[in-house]
């Protein structure tokens, strides 16, 4: 008969060894999207921190892990992003120390962006610091973050400290970039005169950006050339932009716009060039033909080259894209532009509401609801995967009109 002694080291071996085939199954699971290596100051970190801070995390590697080395779901990528945006600054780099940061896999890198979008809506200062530094400061994606929600939400300060950062370069730039955009979005009348006088590094990106807005009048339009007209190069930035925009298969139109630039006192060779330009440009073919060889169904193109050209087409005329596209049969284009889209927007700076919203932004709405005319139970089911936010931009009654 066994002896007591004997029967609990037994036990204890037994229940050992369940432990030891317990971990390693865990760990090739947790290994399929990496991990920091487990050290004093990561255990210490987790035994000290707030159950709930806890809670958020282990939802997140749950979710990172389950996606292992495979792109993330819509649904996970949802999922993902509700929960961050919820978390405080704490929550924020105790989730980042979780994931290795040279990590190649889908879902680590999904997760890096998101959280550091996070941690610029709290902190952007610190955050684009820690973007610019190791082991962060070789990646593209978490200073992006940083640059979209800094740019967007104070475009004033975060000029300011890119202009002043003592080591300025790509990631400056890149803020410089977005603030930039976000001034002439906000205000078209001040944009040029406020970067200008205090942050003319963002010049270029201001100058773009008023340019392609189709709802500045010729009045405006006007002071901005008028303003711009001793720098050759701004000039023709602008300049370009307005043909981008325009109708230039209309006589009438063209020679407005040329009126326009020489009333605003534009003249010699820029207005030769813009003329040409213009001329050039309108002999052209109609967008529709130059697009329907490329998009049609017995079309060799790749179909990221058709998923591009169509996105450029919906920039260029929203109607008659979408026309052709439902017309033809190819509701893919539409399903995968407000796919890509919805989630580009859940990655920037983008807030329901936001007045500045880009074209793009607000134009995924008549996308949205185009697909759900021809498919509504595929439309409804990816809808279910976005955010609260995200499901009543796209379904209001204001997005439909």
């Amino acid at each position: 008969m066994f002896s007591r002694k004997y029967l609990l080291l037994s036990a204890a071996g037994i229940l050992g060894a369940a432990i030891w085939i317990g971990y390693r199954a865990e760990c090739r699971v947790m290994d399929s999207a990496g991990n920091k290596p487990l050290t004093v100051q990561s255990v210490v970190r987790r035994v000290t921190a707030p159950r709930e801070q806890i809670a958020r995390i282990d939802r997140l590697n749950r979710l990172r892990h389950t996606a292992g080395r495979s792109q993330p779901s819509p649904r996970e990528k949802a999922e993902a992003w509700q929960i961050i945006r919820e978390m405080r600054l704490e929550d924020v780099k105790a989730s980042l120390a979780e994931i290795p940061p040279e990590s190649v896999y889908p879902a680590n890198r999904m997760l890096v962006e998101m959280l550091f979008s996070r941690w610029a809506q709290l902190d952007p200062e610190e955050a684009a610091r820690t973007a610019m530094e190791p082991p962060y400061k070789e990646q593209f994606a978490p200073i992006r973050a940083v640059a979209a929600q800094w740019g967007s939400r104070d475009p004033i300060a975060a000029l300011r400290w890119a202009g002043t950062h003592p080591t300025p370069g790509v990631a400056t730039n890149l803020i410089s970039e977005s603030a930039g955009r976000s001034l002439a979005m906000q205000n078209a009348e001040t944009a040029i005169q406020t970067v200008a006088t205090e942050f003319p590094y963002a010049l270029y990106a201001v100058v773009e950006t008023l340019s392609r807005r189709g709802d500045v009048g010729d009045e405006v339009r006007r002071r901005h050339l008028a303003a711009l007209r001793k720098n050759g190069s701004l000039v023709s930035t602008y300049l370009e932009g307005l043909i981008n925009r325009s109708t230039v298969q209309d006589p009438e139109k063209r020679e407005k716009m040329i009126a326009l630039a020489e009333s605003a006192g534009i003249g010699g060779e820029l207005i030769q060039e813009f003329r040409m330009d213009i001329e050039r440009r309108s002999q052209i073919t109609d967008y529709t033909q130059m697009t329907e060889g490329l998009l049609g169904p017995g079309s060799s193109a790749a179909l990221e080259t058709q998923r591009d050209r169509y996105r450029q087409w919906v920039s260029i005329d929203s109607e008659k894209a979408l026309a052709w596209v439902q017309k033809s049969g190819r509701e893919d284009l539409i399903v995968e532009q407000v796919k890509s889209r919805a989630g580009e927007m859940l990655l920037s700076s983008w807030q329901p509401g936001d007045s500045s919203a880009s074209f793009w932004e607000t134009n995924v709405r008549g996308q949205y609801e185009a697909w759900s005319k021809h498919d509504a139970a595929a439309a409804e089911a990816w809808l279910q995967t976005m955010p609260l936010d995200m499901r009543q931009f796209l379904t209001s009654h204001d997005a439909r009109r």
